[in-house]
């Protein structure tokens, strides 16, 4: 077993222990904890199946660690481990192992109220006894239930609630009992609607619901809701039965690690992931997109002699400057400002030539308001920092792709060439994508490349040889295919070689 599993079951052991009774011994729980945090940790890094979340959620409820606090705890220990691992699998893996101690949990329950009403329809002699043995085992587990429970009455009343109900929605139990489920469900919440009144009309067994729910204290939580139907034995409809797990804080927890998944921690702007699953979206639904590809000019500067505190300091300042004055958001229609990579950020303007917003310019004016931007001063404690950018700019109507349609790939390689020629150029300037630019310096790069292979091959021509004369270097004369030259390529392919001094004679 990994040392990682060794202390994440070390550490997933302490924490449920802290929460009382214990079904396991001690070194059996340390053991069976460390084996399924192995597990969780390696279908987080995807050399297992989040199937296997979903059997650890099952062995806590089978193993009767069904206290109130132990998946909060166990959320609490696992999310961050799995979340390190691999952010995406690791939201799957906990969900997977929430929902299935929920399922499970719910299962139970299920399992003895069935055997409540089995009990019910016995022979009266013996009828008696074991629904008062079946009674008292209901109304314990009924009770003392980790989910809260309400049943209503196949008419539309609620007729009985638990405790941990109450406590879950803030409101007292002689509140709850006699209003309907339709009292607590929201106009618009259609499949919740649909689902109740099938189940009335006896249409529908079982429904399961993820739904926010209003607190009696304002606030809003998050309900896994089972709905189950009991019927007489006549088989009409009698009773619907509603299980309710309050997944608030794995709700809360997926949200924090799909932020964290899709956002730069430094300066909270989206990062790469985000920018450029925006980007392939607007590409594929054929919208035309600009880029604004920014680099801050001697950054470096300022981290080798101020500090890297004050480094940060100015690309978080610039970036909020960026993200509210050029109007970028996360969703919806405008500018998305992401950070790459160090001093790099990029805006990705959606329709580039006419975004349908008001006070949106194109990319060409996205460019030049991000250049005033970062040209303001930047003031951290006692400097006053002076910084600029070099701005690429191009738009996905000036560069064509391998089909014609530029891909996220060639877009970025674009913007990547225009900022290096507003840097070449002098810095603290905006450079537009030129393509007749663009291919002479890819010409230039290739024909470079082959050179060296070229010279190994002997596939140099030496075509004349000027003879110069000593101390001025003056030529006074060639001879033709001379040794000793130091030829070059010519643009066609050819080779040629340049000029080399020559004593006279």
């Amino acid at each position: 077993m990994s040392d990682d599993a060794q202390a994440l079951g070390a550490a997933w052991a302490t924490s449920v222990e802290a929460v009382g009774f214990m079904p396991l011994p001690r070194r059996e729980l340390h053991t069976a904890l460390v084996e399924h945090a192995g597990a969780l940790l390696r279908a987080a890094g995807g050399d297992g199946e989040p199937v296997a979340a979903a059997a650890v959620g099952r062995w806590l409820v089978e193993a009767r660690f069904t206290h109130p606090d132990t998946l909060t705890r166990t959320v609490a220990v696992l999310g961050p481990a799995l979340a390190r691992t691999d952010p995406d699998r690791g939201i799957a893996v906990l969900a997977a192992l929430a929902g299935a101690y929920a399922t499970a949990l719910q299962e139970r329950t299920r399992g003895e109220q069935e055997r409540v009403s089995t009990a019910a329809f016995a022979a009266r002699a013996a009828a008696e006894q074991a629904r008062w043995a079946s009674e008292a085992r209901f109304g314990a587990l009924f009770a003392d239930a980790a989910i809260g429970i309400a049943i209503a009455t196949a008419g539309g009343e609620i007729v009985e609630v638990n405790r941990t109900l109450c406590e879950m929605f803030g409101f007292p139990a002689e509140d709850i009992i006699g209003n309907t489920p339709g009292h607590y469900i929201p106009p618009d919440d259609h499949e919740h609607w649909q689902a109740l009144r099938s189940m009335e009309a006896g249409e529908l067994e079982t429904a399961r619901l993820e739904r926010p729910y209003p607190h009696d204290d304002g606030t809003t939580i998050w309900t896994d809701i089972v709905l189950s139907l009991v019927r007489a034995p006549d088989g009409a409809p009698r009773f619907i039965v509603a299980m309710i797990a309050d997944v608030t804080e794995r709700r809360r927890l997926e949200t924090s690690l799909r932020h964290q998944a899709y956002h730069d921690p430094l300066t909270g702007l989206p990062n790469r992931t985000l920018f450029f699953e925006r980007l392939d979206a607007a590409l594929d639904g054929g919208r035309d997109v600009g880029i604004c590809y920014l680099d801050l000019d001697d950054l470096k500067a300022v981290n080798d002699t101020l500090g890297h505190d004050v480094g940060d300091h100015v690309l978080q300042t610039v970036a909020h400057r960026l993200r509210t004055e050029i109007g970028a958001t996360d969703a919806g229609p405008g500018h998305l400002v992401a950070r790459l990579a160090g001093d790099e950020f990029v805006v990705l303007v959606e329709g580039a030539v006419d975004v349908g917003v008001a006070d949106v310019g194109g990319a060409d004016d996205v460019a030049r308001r991000a250049l005033d931007v970062v040209r303001r001063p930047v003031h951290s404690g006692p400097h006053r920092v002076l910084v600029s950018a070099s701005v690429g700019v191009v738009e996905s109507t000036g560069v064509a792709g391998s089909a014609d349609l530029p891909t996220a790939a060639d877009l970025m390689k674009a913007a990547d060439t225009t900022l290096q020629w507003a840097k070449a150029d002098g810095r603290n300037r905006v450079a537009r994508f030129d393509a007749e630019r663009h291919r002479a310096a890819v010409a230039r790069y290739e024909l470079s490349a082959r050179m060296p292979v070229a010279l190994d091959a002997g596939e140099f021509v030496v075509d004349y040889q000027p003879s110069c004369a000593s101390p001025t270097s003056r030529p006074s004369g060639s001879r033709r295919s001379c040794a000793g030259s130091s030829p070059v390529a010519t643009a066609s392919g050819r080779t040629r070689s340049s000029p080399s001094p020559r004593r006279p004679g």
